[in-house]
């Protein structure tokens, strides 16, 4: 009859969703079982199972009350409205307590969401590292432990492979704001940092996707080298570790953000409280490493500090409020286009390296006494 028109179409909907929500299940069903038969997997394929029964509940329901016979208008429009507001009730409990449900198995999930499956500049980037650090024992040799004690080359050898040499950079070397980030002090530096970036930075890229972790990096290392040459620049230094300082960093003002903010869930990256403590612990190494000749406290402060004004506007997106997304991340680009091109004009206008570390050899002959031998001062 055409008082019914309307709820056949609500029915038509209805079955629409089922058949949706079918079709998830036997995707889940369908897939590699190795791959998908996980606890989290076997959750959710409940869930979708619940979520299928309630539906075809409710649809019961529609159908038996629309085939009663009702003798008057009044009683036909009356079970009509009845029967849209049982089902209108059913729809909202089902989809809140699915919703609830899908959370919290997201929530006990042993994995974090990812964008890729490996994380490429992690690996390479360790890669070149390994390989620098292998040449340069091989072709300059080992350093006595009160010389350098994380067992690497002598001293002159960083600034000759392009690691952070303030009067050579005022001198218009302007490629080591960057390559100190491949270089380290030696094999126990190096053993430190590739555990933490093989393994905490590699799930940051994971989750970020390569482009995103790679402009962090990069911008980072640069705050971590012009700093450390503004505060010290009468040193010679590393920047391999100021760089994943950098990725801290971002990693604060990601947690930041969706702290503080109301955010969209579909849109942001996983935080977990284990990846969190995870994140600490790792970034306690790092610093436990510029007590150490040749790596500088300060370079690490300011990648650090770079990486948390880029992770602002890197992670601002999923903040749900346009003002406050725009605020936060005009907050960032502001930070970032004042700060280091501040601390570049300080360093070039004001800062007086040592002339001596011109010529790296000579500097170190006669910062030791004795027993210092330049084995690689032409590379």
């Amino acid at each position: 009859p055409p008082q019914f028109s309307g709820r056949r179409r609500v029915m038509g909907t209805k079955q629409a969703q089922l058949d949706s929500i079918d079709q998830i299940v036997s995707r889940v069903d369908e897939q590699d079982v190795d791959k998908y038969r996980t606890p989290t997997a076997l959750k959710v394929q409940s869930t979708l199972s619940s979520q299928t029964q309630s539906a075809l509940t409710t649809d019961s329901l529609d159908r038996s009350m629309l085939s009663t016979d009702y003798t008057t208008e009044d009683e036909t429009r009356g079970a009509m409205r009845a029967a849209s507001s049982l089902s209108t009730t059913a729809d909202e409990e089902m989809k809140s307590q699915s919703a609830h449900e899908l959370y919290e198995i997201l929530g006990e999930n042993d994995h974090f969401a990812t964008k890729q499956k490996f994380a490429y500049f992690s690996i390479i980037i360790s890669s070149v590292q390994l390989l620098i650090l292998a040449l340069q024992l091989s072709l300059c040799g080992v350093a006595p432990l009160d010389i350098n004690p994380l067992v690497g080359a002598y001293p002159d050898t960083l600034s000759d492979w392009g690691g952070k040499n303030p009067f050579l950079l005022k001198e218009g070397e302007y490629w080591r704001i960057v390559t100190p980030a491949f270089l380290h002090v030696g094999v126990i530096q190096l053993l430190v940092n590739a555990a933490v970036q093989l393994e905490t930075c590699a799930l940051f890229e994971r989750e970020w996707g390569s482009i995103r972790y790679l402009w962090i990096y990069i911008i980072s290392e640069i705050g971590c080298s012009i700093v450390s040459s503004c505060t010290n620049p009468d040193s010679i230094g590393v920047g391999s570790s100021g760089a994943l300082m950098g990725l801290y960093g971002a990693k604060l003002a990601q947690v930041v953000t969706q702290v503080c903010f109301d955010f969209n869930r579909a849109e942001a990256d996983s935080i977990r409280l284990e990846q969190l403590s995870s994140i600490l612990c790792s970034m306690s190494i790092v610093l436990g490493l510029s007590y150490f000749t040749y790596i500088d406290w300060a370079g690490h402060m300011g990648a650090m500090g770079t990486g948390f004004i880029v992770g602002m506007i890197s992670f601002s997106r999923p903040i749900y409020n346009r003002t406050t997304r725009t605020i936060w991340r005009l907050a960032g680009i502001i930070l970032l286009l004042t700060t280091l091109p501040l601390a570049f004009y300080l360093f070039f206008e004001f800062i007086k390296p040592d002339v001596d570390l011109g010529d790296p050899c000579e500097y170190f002959r006669n910062l030791y006494s004795e027993g210092y031998e330049c084995h690689c001062s032409v590379f």
